[in-house]
């Protein structure tokens, strides 16, 4: 059986790209074939475009239309010219939409599946029902301490590296490890433990410096909350790391206090300008409003035969069959990706 298993991990090895194979597995979709001009794939039936199962959360879809499929059904072509709708053979489409954040009381967020992973696109400021339960009003704390709050009105996007709930102690020897190469240490909790004196380091040096009052007479979300604002590319003034603190605790021994709600964001934006090309593909249209971003194959005509694989966006491949094909049996096709191998 241990031979078995073996032979079949070399197996499925060898039929990915050479520089992927190690550590990673296809996430394969639907099968289809040339005999059918208009396919589209979402998340219903590609794995490999995000998707939020419990929030039913995830909107990436492309849509593949076919021309010049031959009679013997062994090739066809997804055109880089405009049709009479104005569509080419491939287009690409996603919506960011809203998630609360895992520390509900802040509200929620814009996400958008942009090429199967999760980003963030811009805080919401619709104030929630869990702020109100919270006993918090008004707009939502990281929508109001941002100076710009939308990043696709700069055609950005940045990565979501942190959204949690959990508790977690933290004191100035074990800070609170963020991610990017940042931590956030307690320098000092007074005595009556009202305040706490907090660093922000990157690579080990000293970023930010800032008193909060999570434990005050009726304390609100500014002061339970510490902040840090940047500017990412044209977006300026817009909070990247959140963290709101639920208790202090001033001793001899060392001052520490407890986080409940995290968030961060990264502060590398990944550009969506019109465009710029992405694989195959090019960046078409970004809608700051409606939050949609649209790309298509301007420029990139694509051809579908026999044993081809072509990657059409990073990480996202089209392959098909190593087959005879036929009129009555088209050749098939389908989109892959490859994820990281989580089995030992």
């Amino acid at each position: 059986m241990k031979a078995i298993l073996i032979c079949v991990t070399l197996l499925l090895a060898a039929a990915l790209p050479a520089e992927a194979a190690e550590g990673t597995v296809e996430a394969r979709g639907q099968m289809t074939n040339i005999g059918a001009p208009v396919f589209t794939y979402d998340a219903a039936n590609f794995p490999g475009f995000y998707y939020d199962i419990n929030k039913n959360i995830g909107t990436e879809q492309i849509t593949l239309t076919l021309t010049n499929m031959d009679s013997s059904g062994t090739t066809a072509t997804l055109s880089d010219v405009e049709g009479p709708e104005g569509a080419r053979g491939i287009i690409y489409q996603t919506t960011a939409q809203m998630k609360n954040f895992k520390f509900k009381p802040w509200g929620s967020y814009y996400l958008i599946g942009f090429l199967g992973e999760p980003y963030f696109a811009a805080y919401n400021v619709v104030t929630t029902a869990a702020m109100s339960s919270a006993g918090e009003s008004g707009t939502p704390y990281l929508y109001d301490r941002s100076k710009n709050r939308n990043l696709m009105t700069n055609e950005q996007l940045a990565k979501i590296l942190m959204n949690s709930n959990e508790e977690m102690t933290i004191t100035n020897g074990t800070p609170l490890k963020l991610m990017e190469g940042y931590e956030l240490g307690v320098l000092s909790v007074n005595l009556n433990e009202t305040k706490v004196k907090l660093e922000l380091r990157r690579s080990g040096k000293s970023v930010d410096i800032k008193i909060i009052s999570p434990g005050a007479n009726n304390a609100g979300m500014a002061d339970k909350t510490y902040i840090f604002t940047r500017d990412i590319g044209g977006t300026t003034g817009i909070v990247t790391i959140a963290v709101h603190f639920k208790t202090l605790l001033h001793e001899a021994a060392g001052d520490s206090a407890v986080v409940d709600g995290i968030f961060q964001i990264s502060d590398q934006p990944t550009s969506i300008e019109i465009d710029q090309q992405y694989g195959k593909l090019r960046m078409r249209t970004v809608d700051p409003s409606a939050f949609t971003i649209t790309m298509d194959n301007k420029d990139n005509q694509v051809a579908i035969s026999k044993n081809k694989v072509t990657e059409l966006m990073p990480g996202i491949y089209l392959k098909a069959a190593d087959q005879d094909a036929t009129a009555e049996s088209p050749l098939r096709y389908y989109l892959y990706s490859l994820k990281p191998c989580v089995c030992n």
